[in-house]
């Protein structure tokens, strides 16, 4: 089933997507240019679902579905914008940081693709902070 990210409007999508998932065995599965219209965070068939995006304009977002089994194993869900966010997960024998990030298009402004990797890099100066 072709499927492109931003086609995630509507519930029925995110059925379809999870439905991939479980096709796929996916554990975990980050997604940008997410634009759903009606869901904001829940559970679908066993998959929560978590979404940071503009609620104004319905565009840019990022997202992130996960099984049982991850959703179990996370530890915080930190969105830091519409384009940007962190997981952490402890599964049985390993730790995991998440990071992720929908970059601007080549012929965006620059200053905002400036603002978004100066957000990226100070995401990322934390997470190094955190763990020490």
């Amino acid at each position: 089933m072709p499927m492109n990210a931003r086609t995630l409007r509507e519930d029925s999508t995110l059925d379809e997507l999870v439905e991939q998932a479980l096709k796929l065995k996916l554990d975990i599965l980050a997604t940008s240019k997410v634009r759903p219209l009606s869901i904001r965070t829940g559970i679908q068939k066993g998959y929560e679902f978590l979404f940071s995006g503009q609620d104004d304009h319905h565009r840019d977002g990022v997202s992130l579905l996960l099984n049982t089994k991850a959703s179990k194993a996370l530890l915080e869900w930190k969105p830091f914008n519409s384009r940007i966010f962190t997981a952490r997960f402890a599964f049985l024998h390993a730790k995991m940081i998440l990071v992720s990030v929908y970059a601007q298009i080549n012929d965006a402004n620059s200053d905002i693709k400036d603002k978004l990797y100066r957000t990226l890099k100070d995401v990322i100066k934390e997470l190094h902070l955190s763990m020490t």
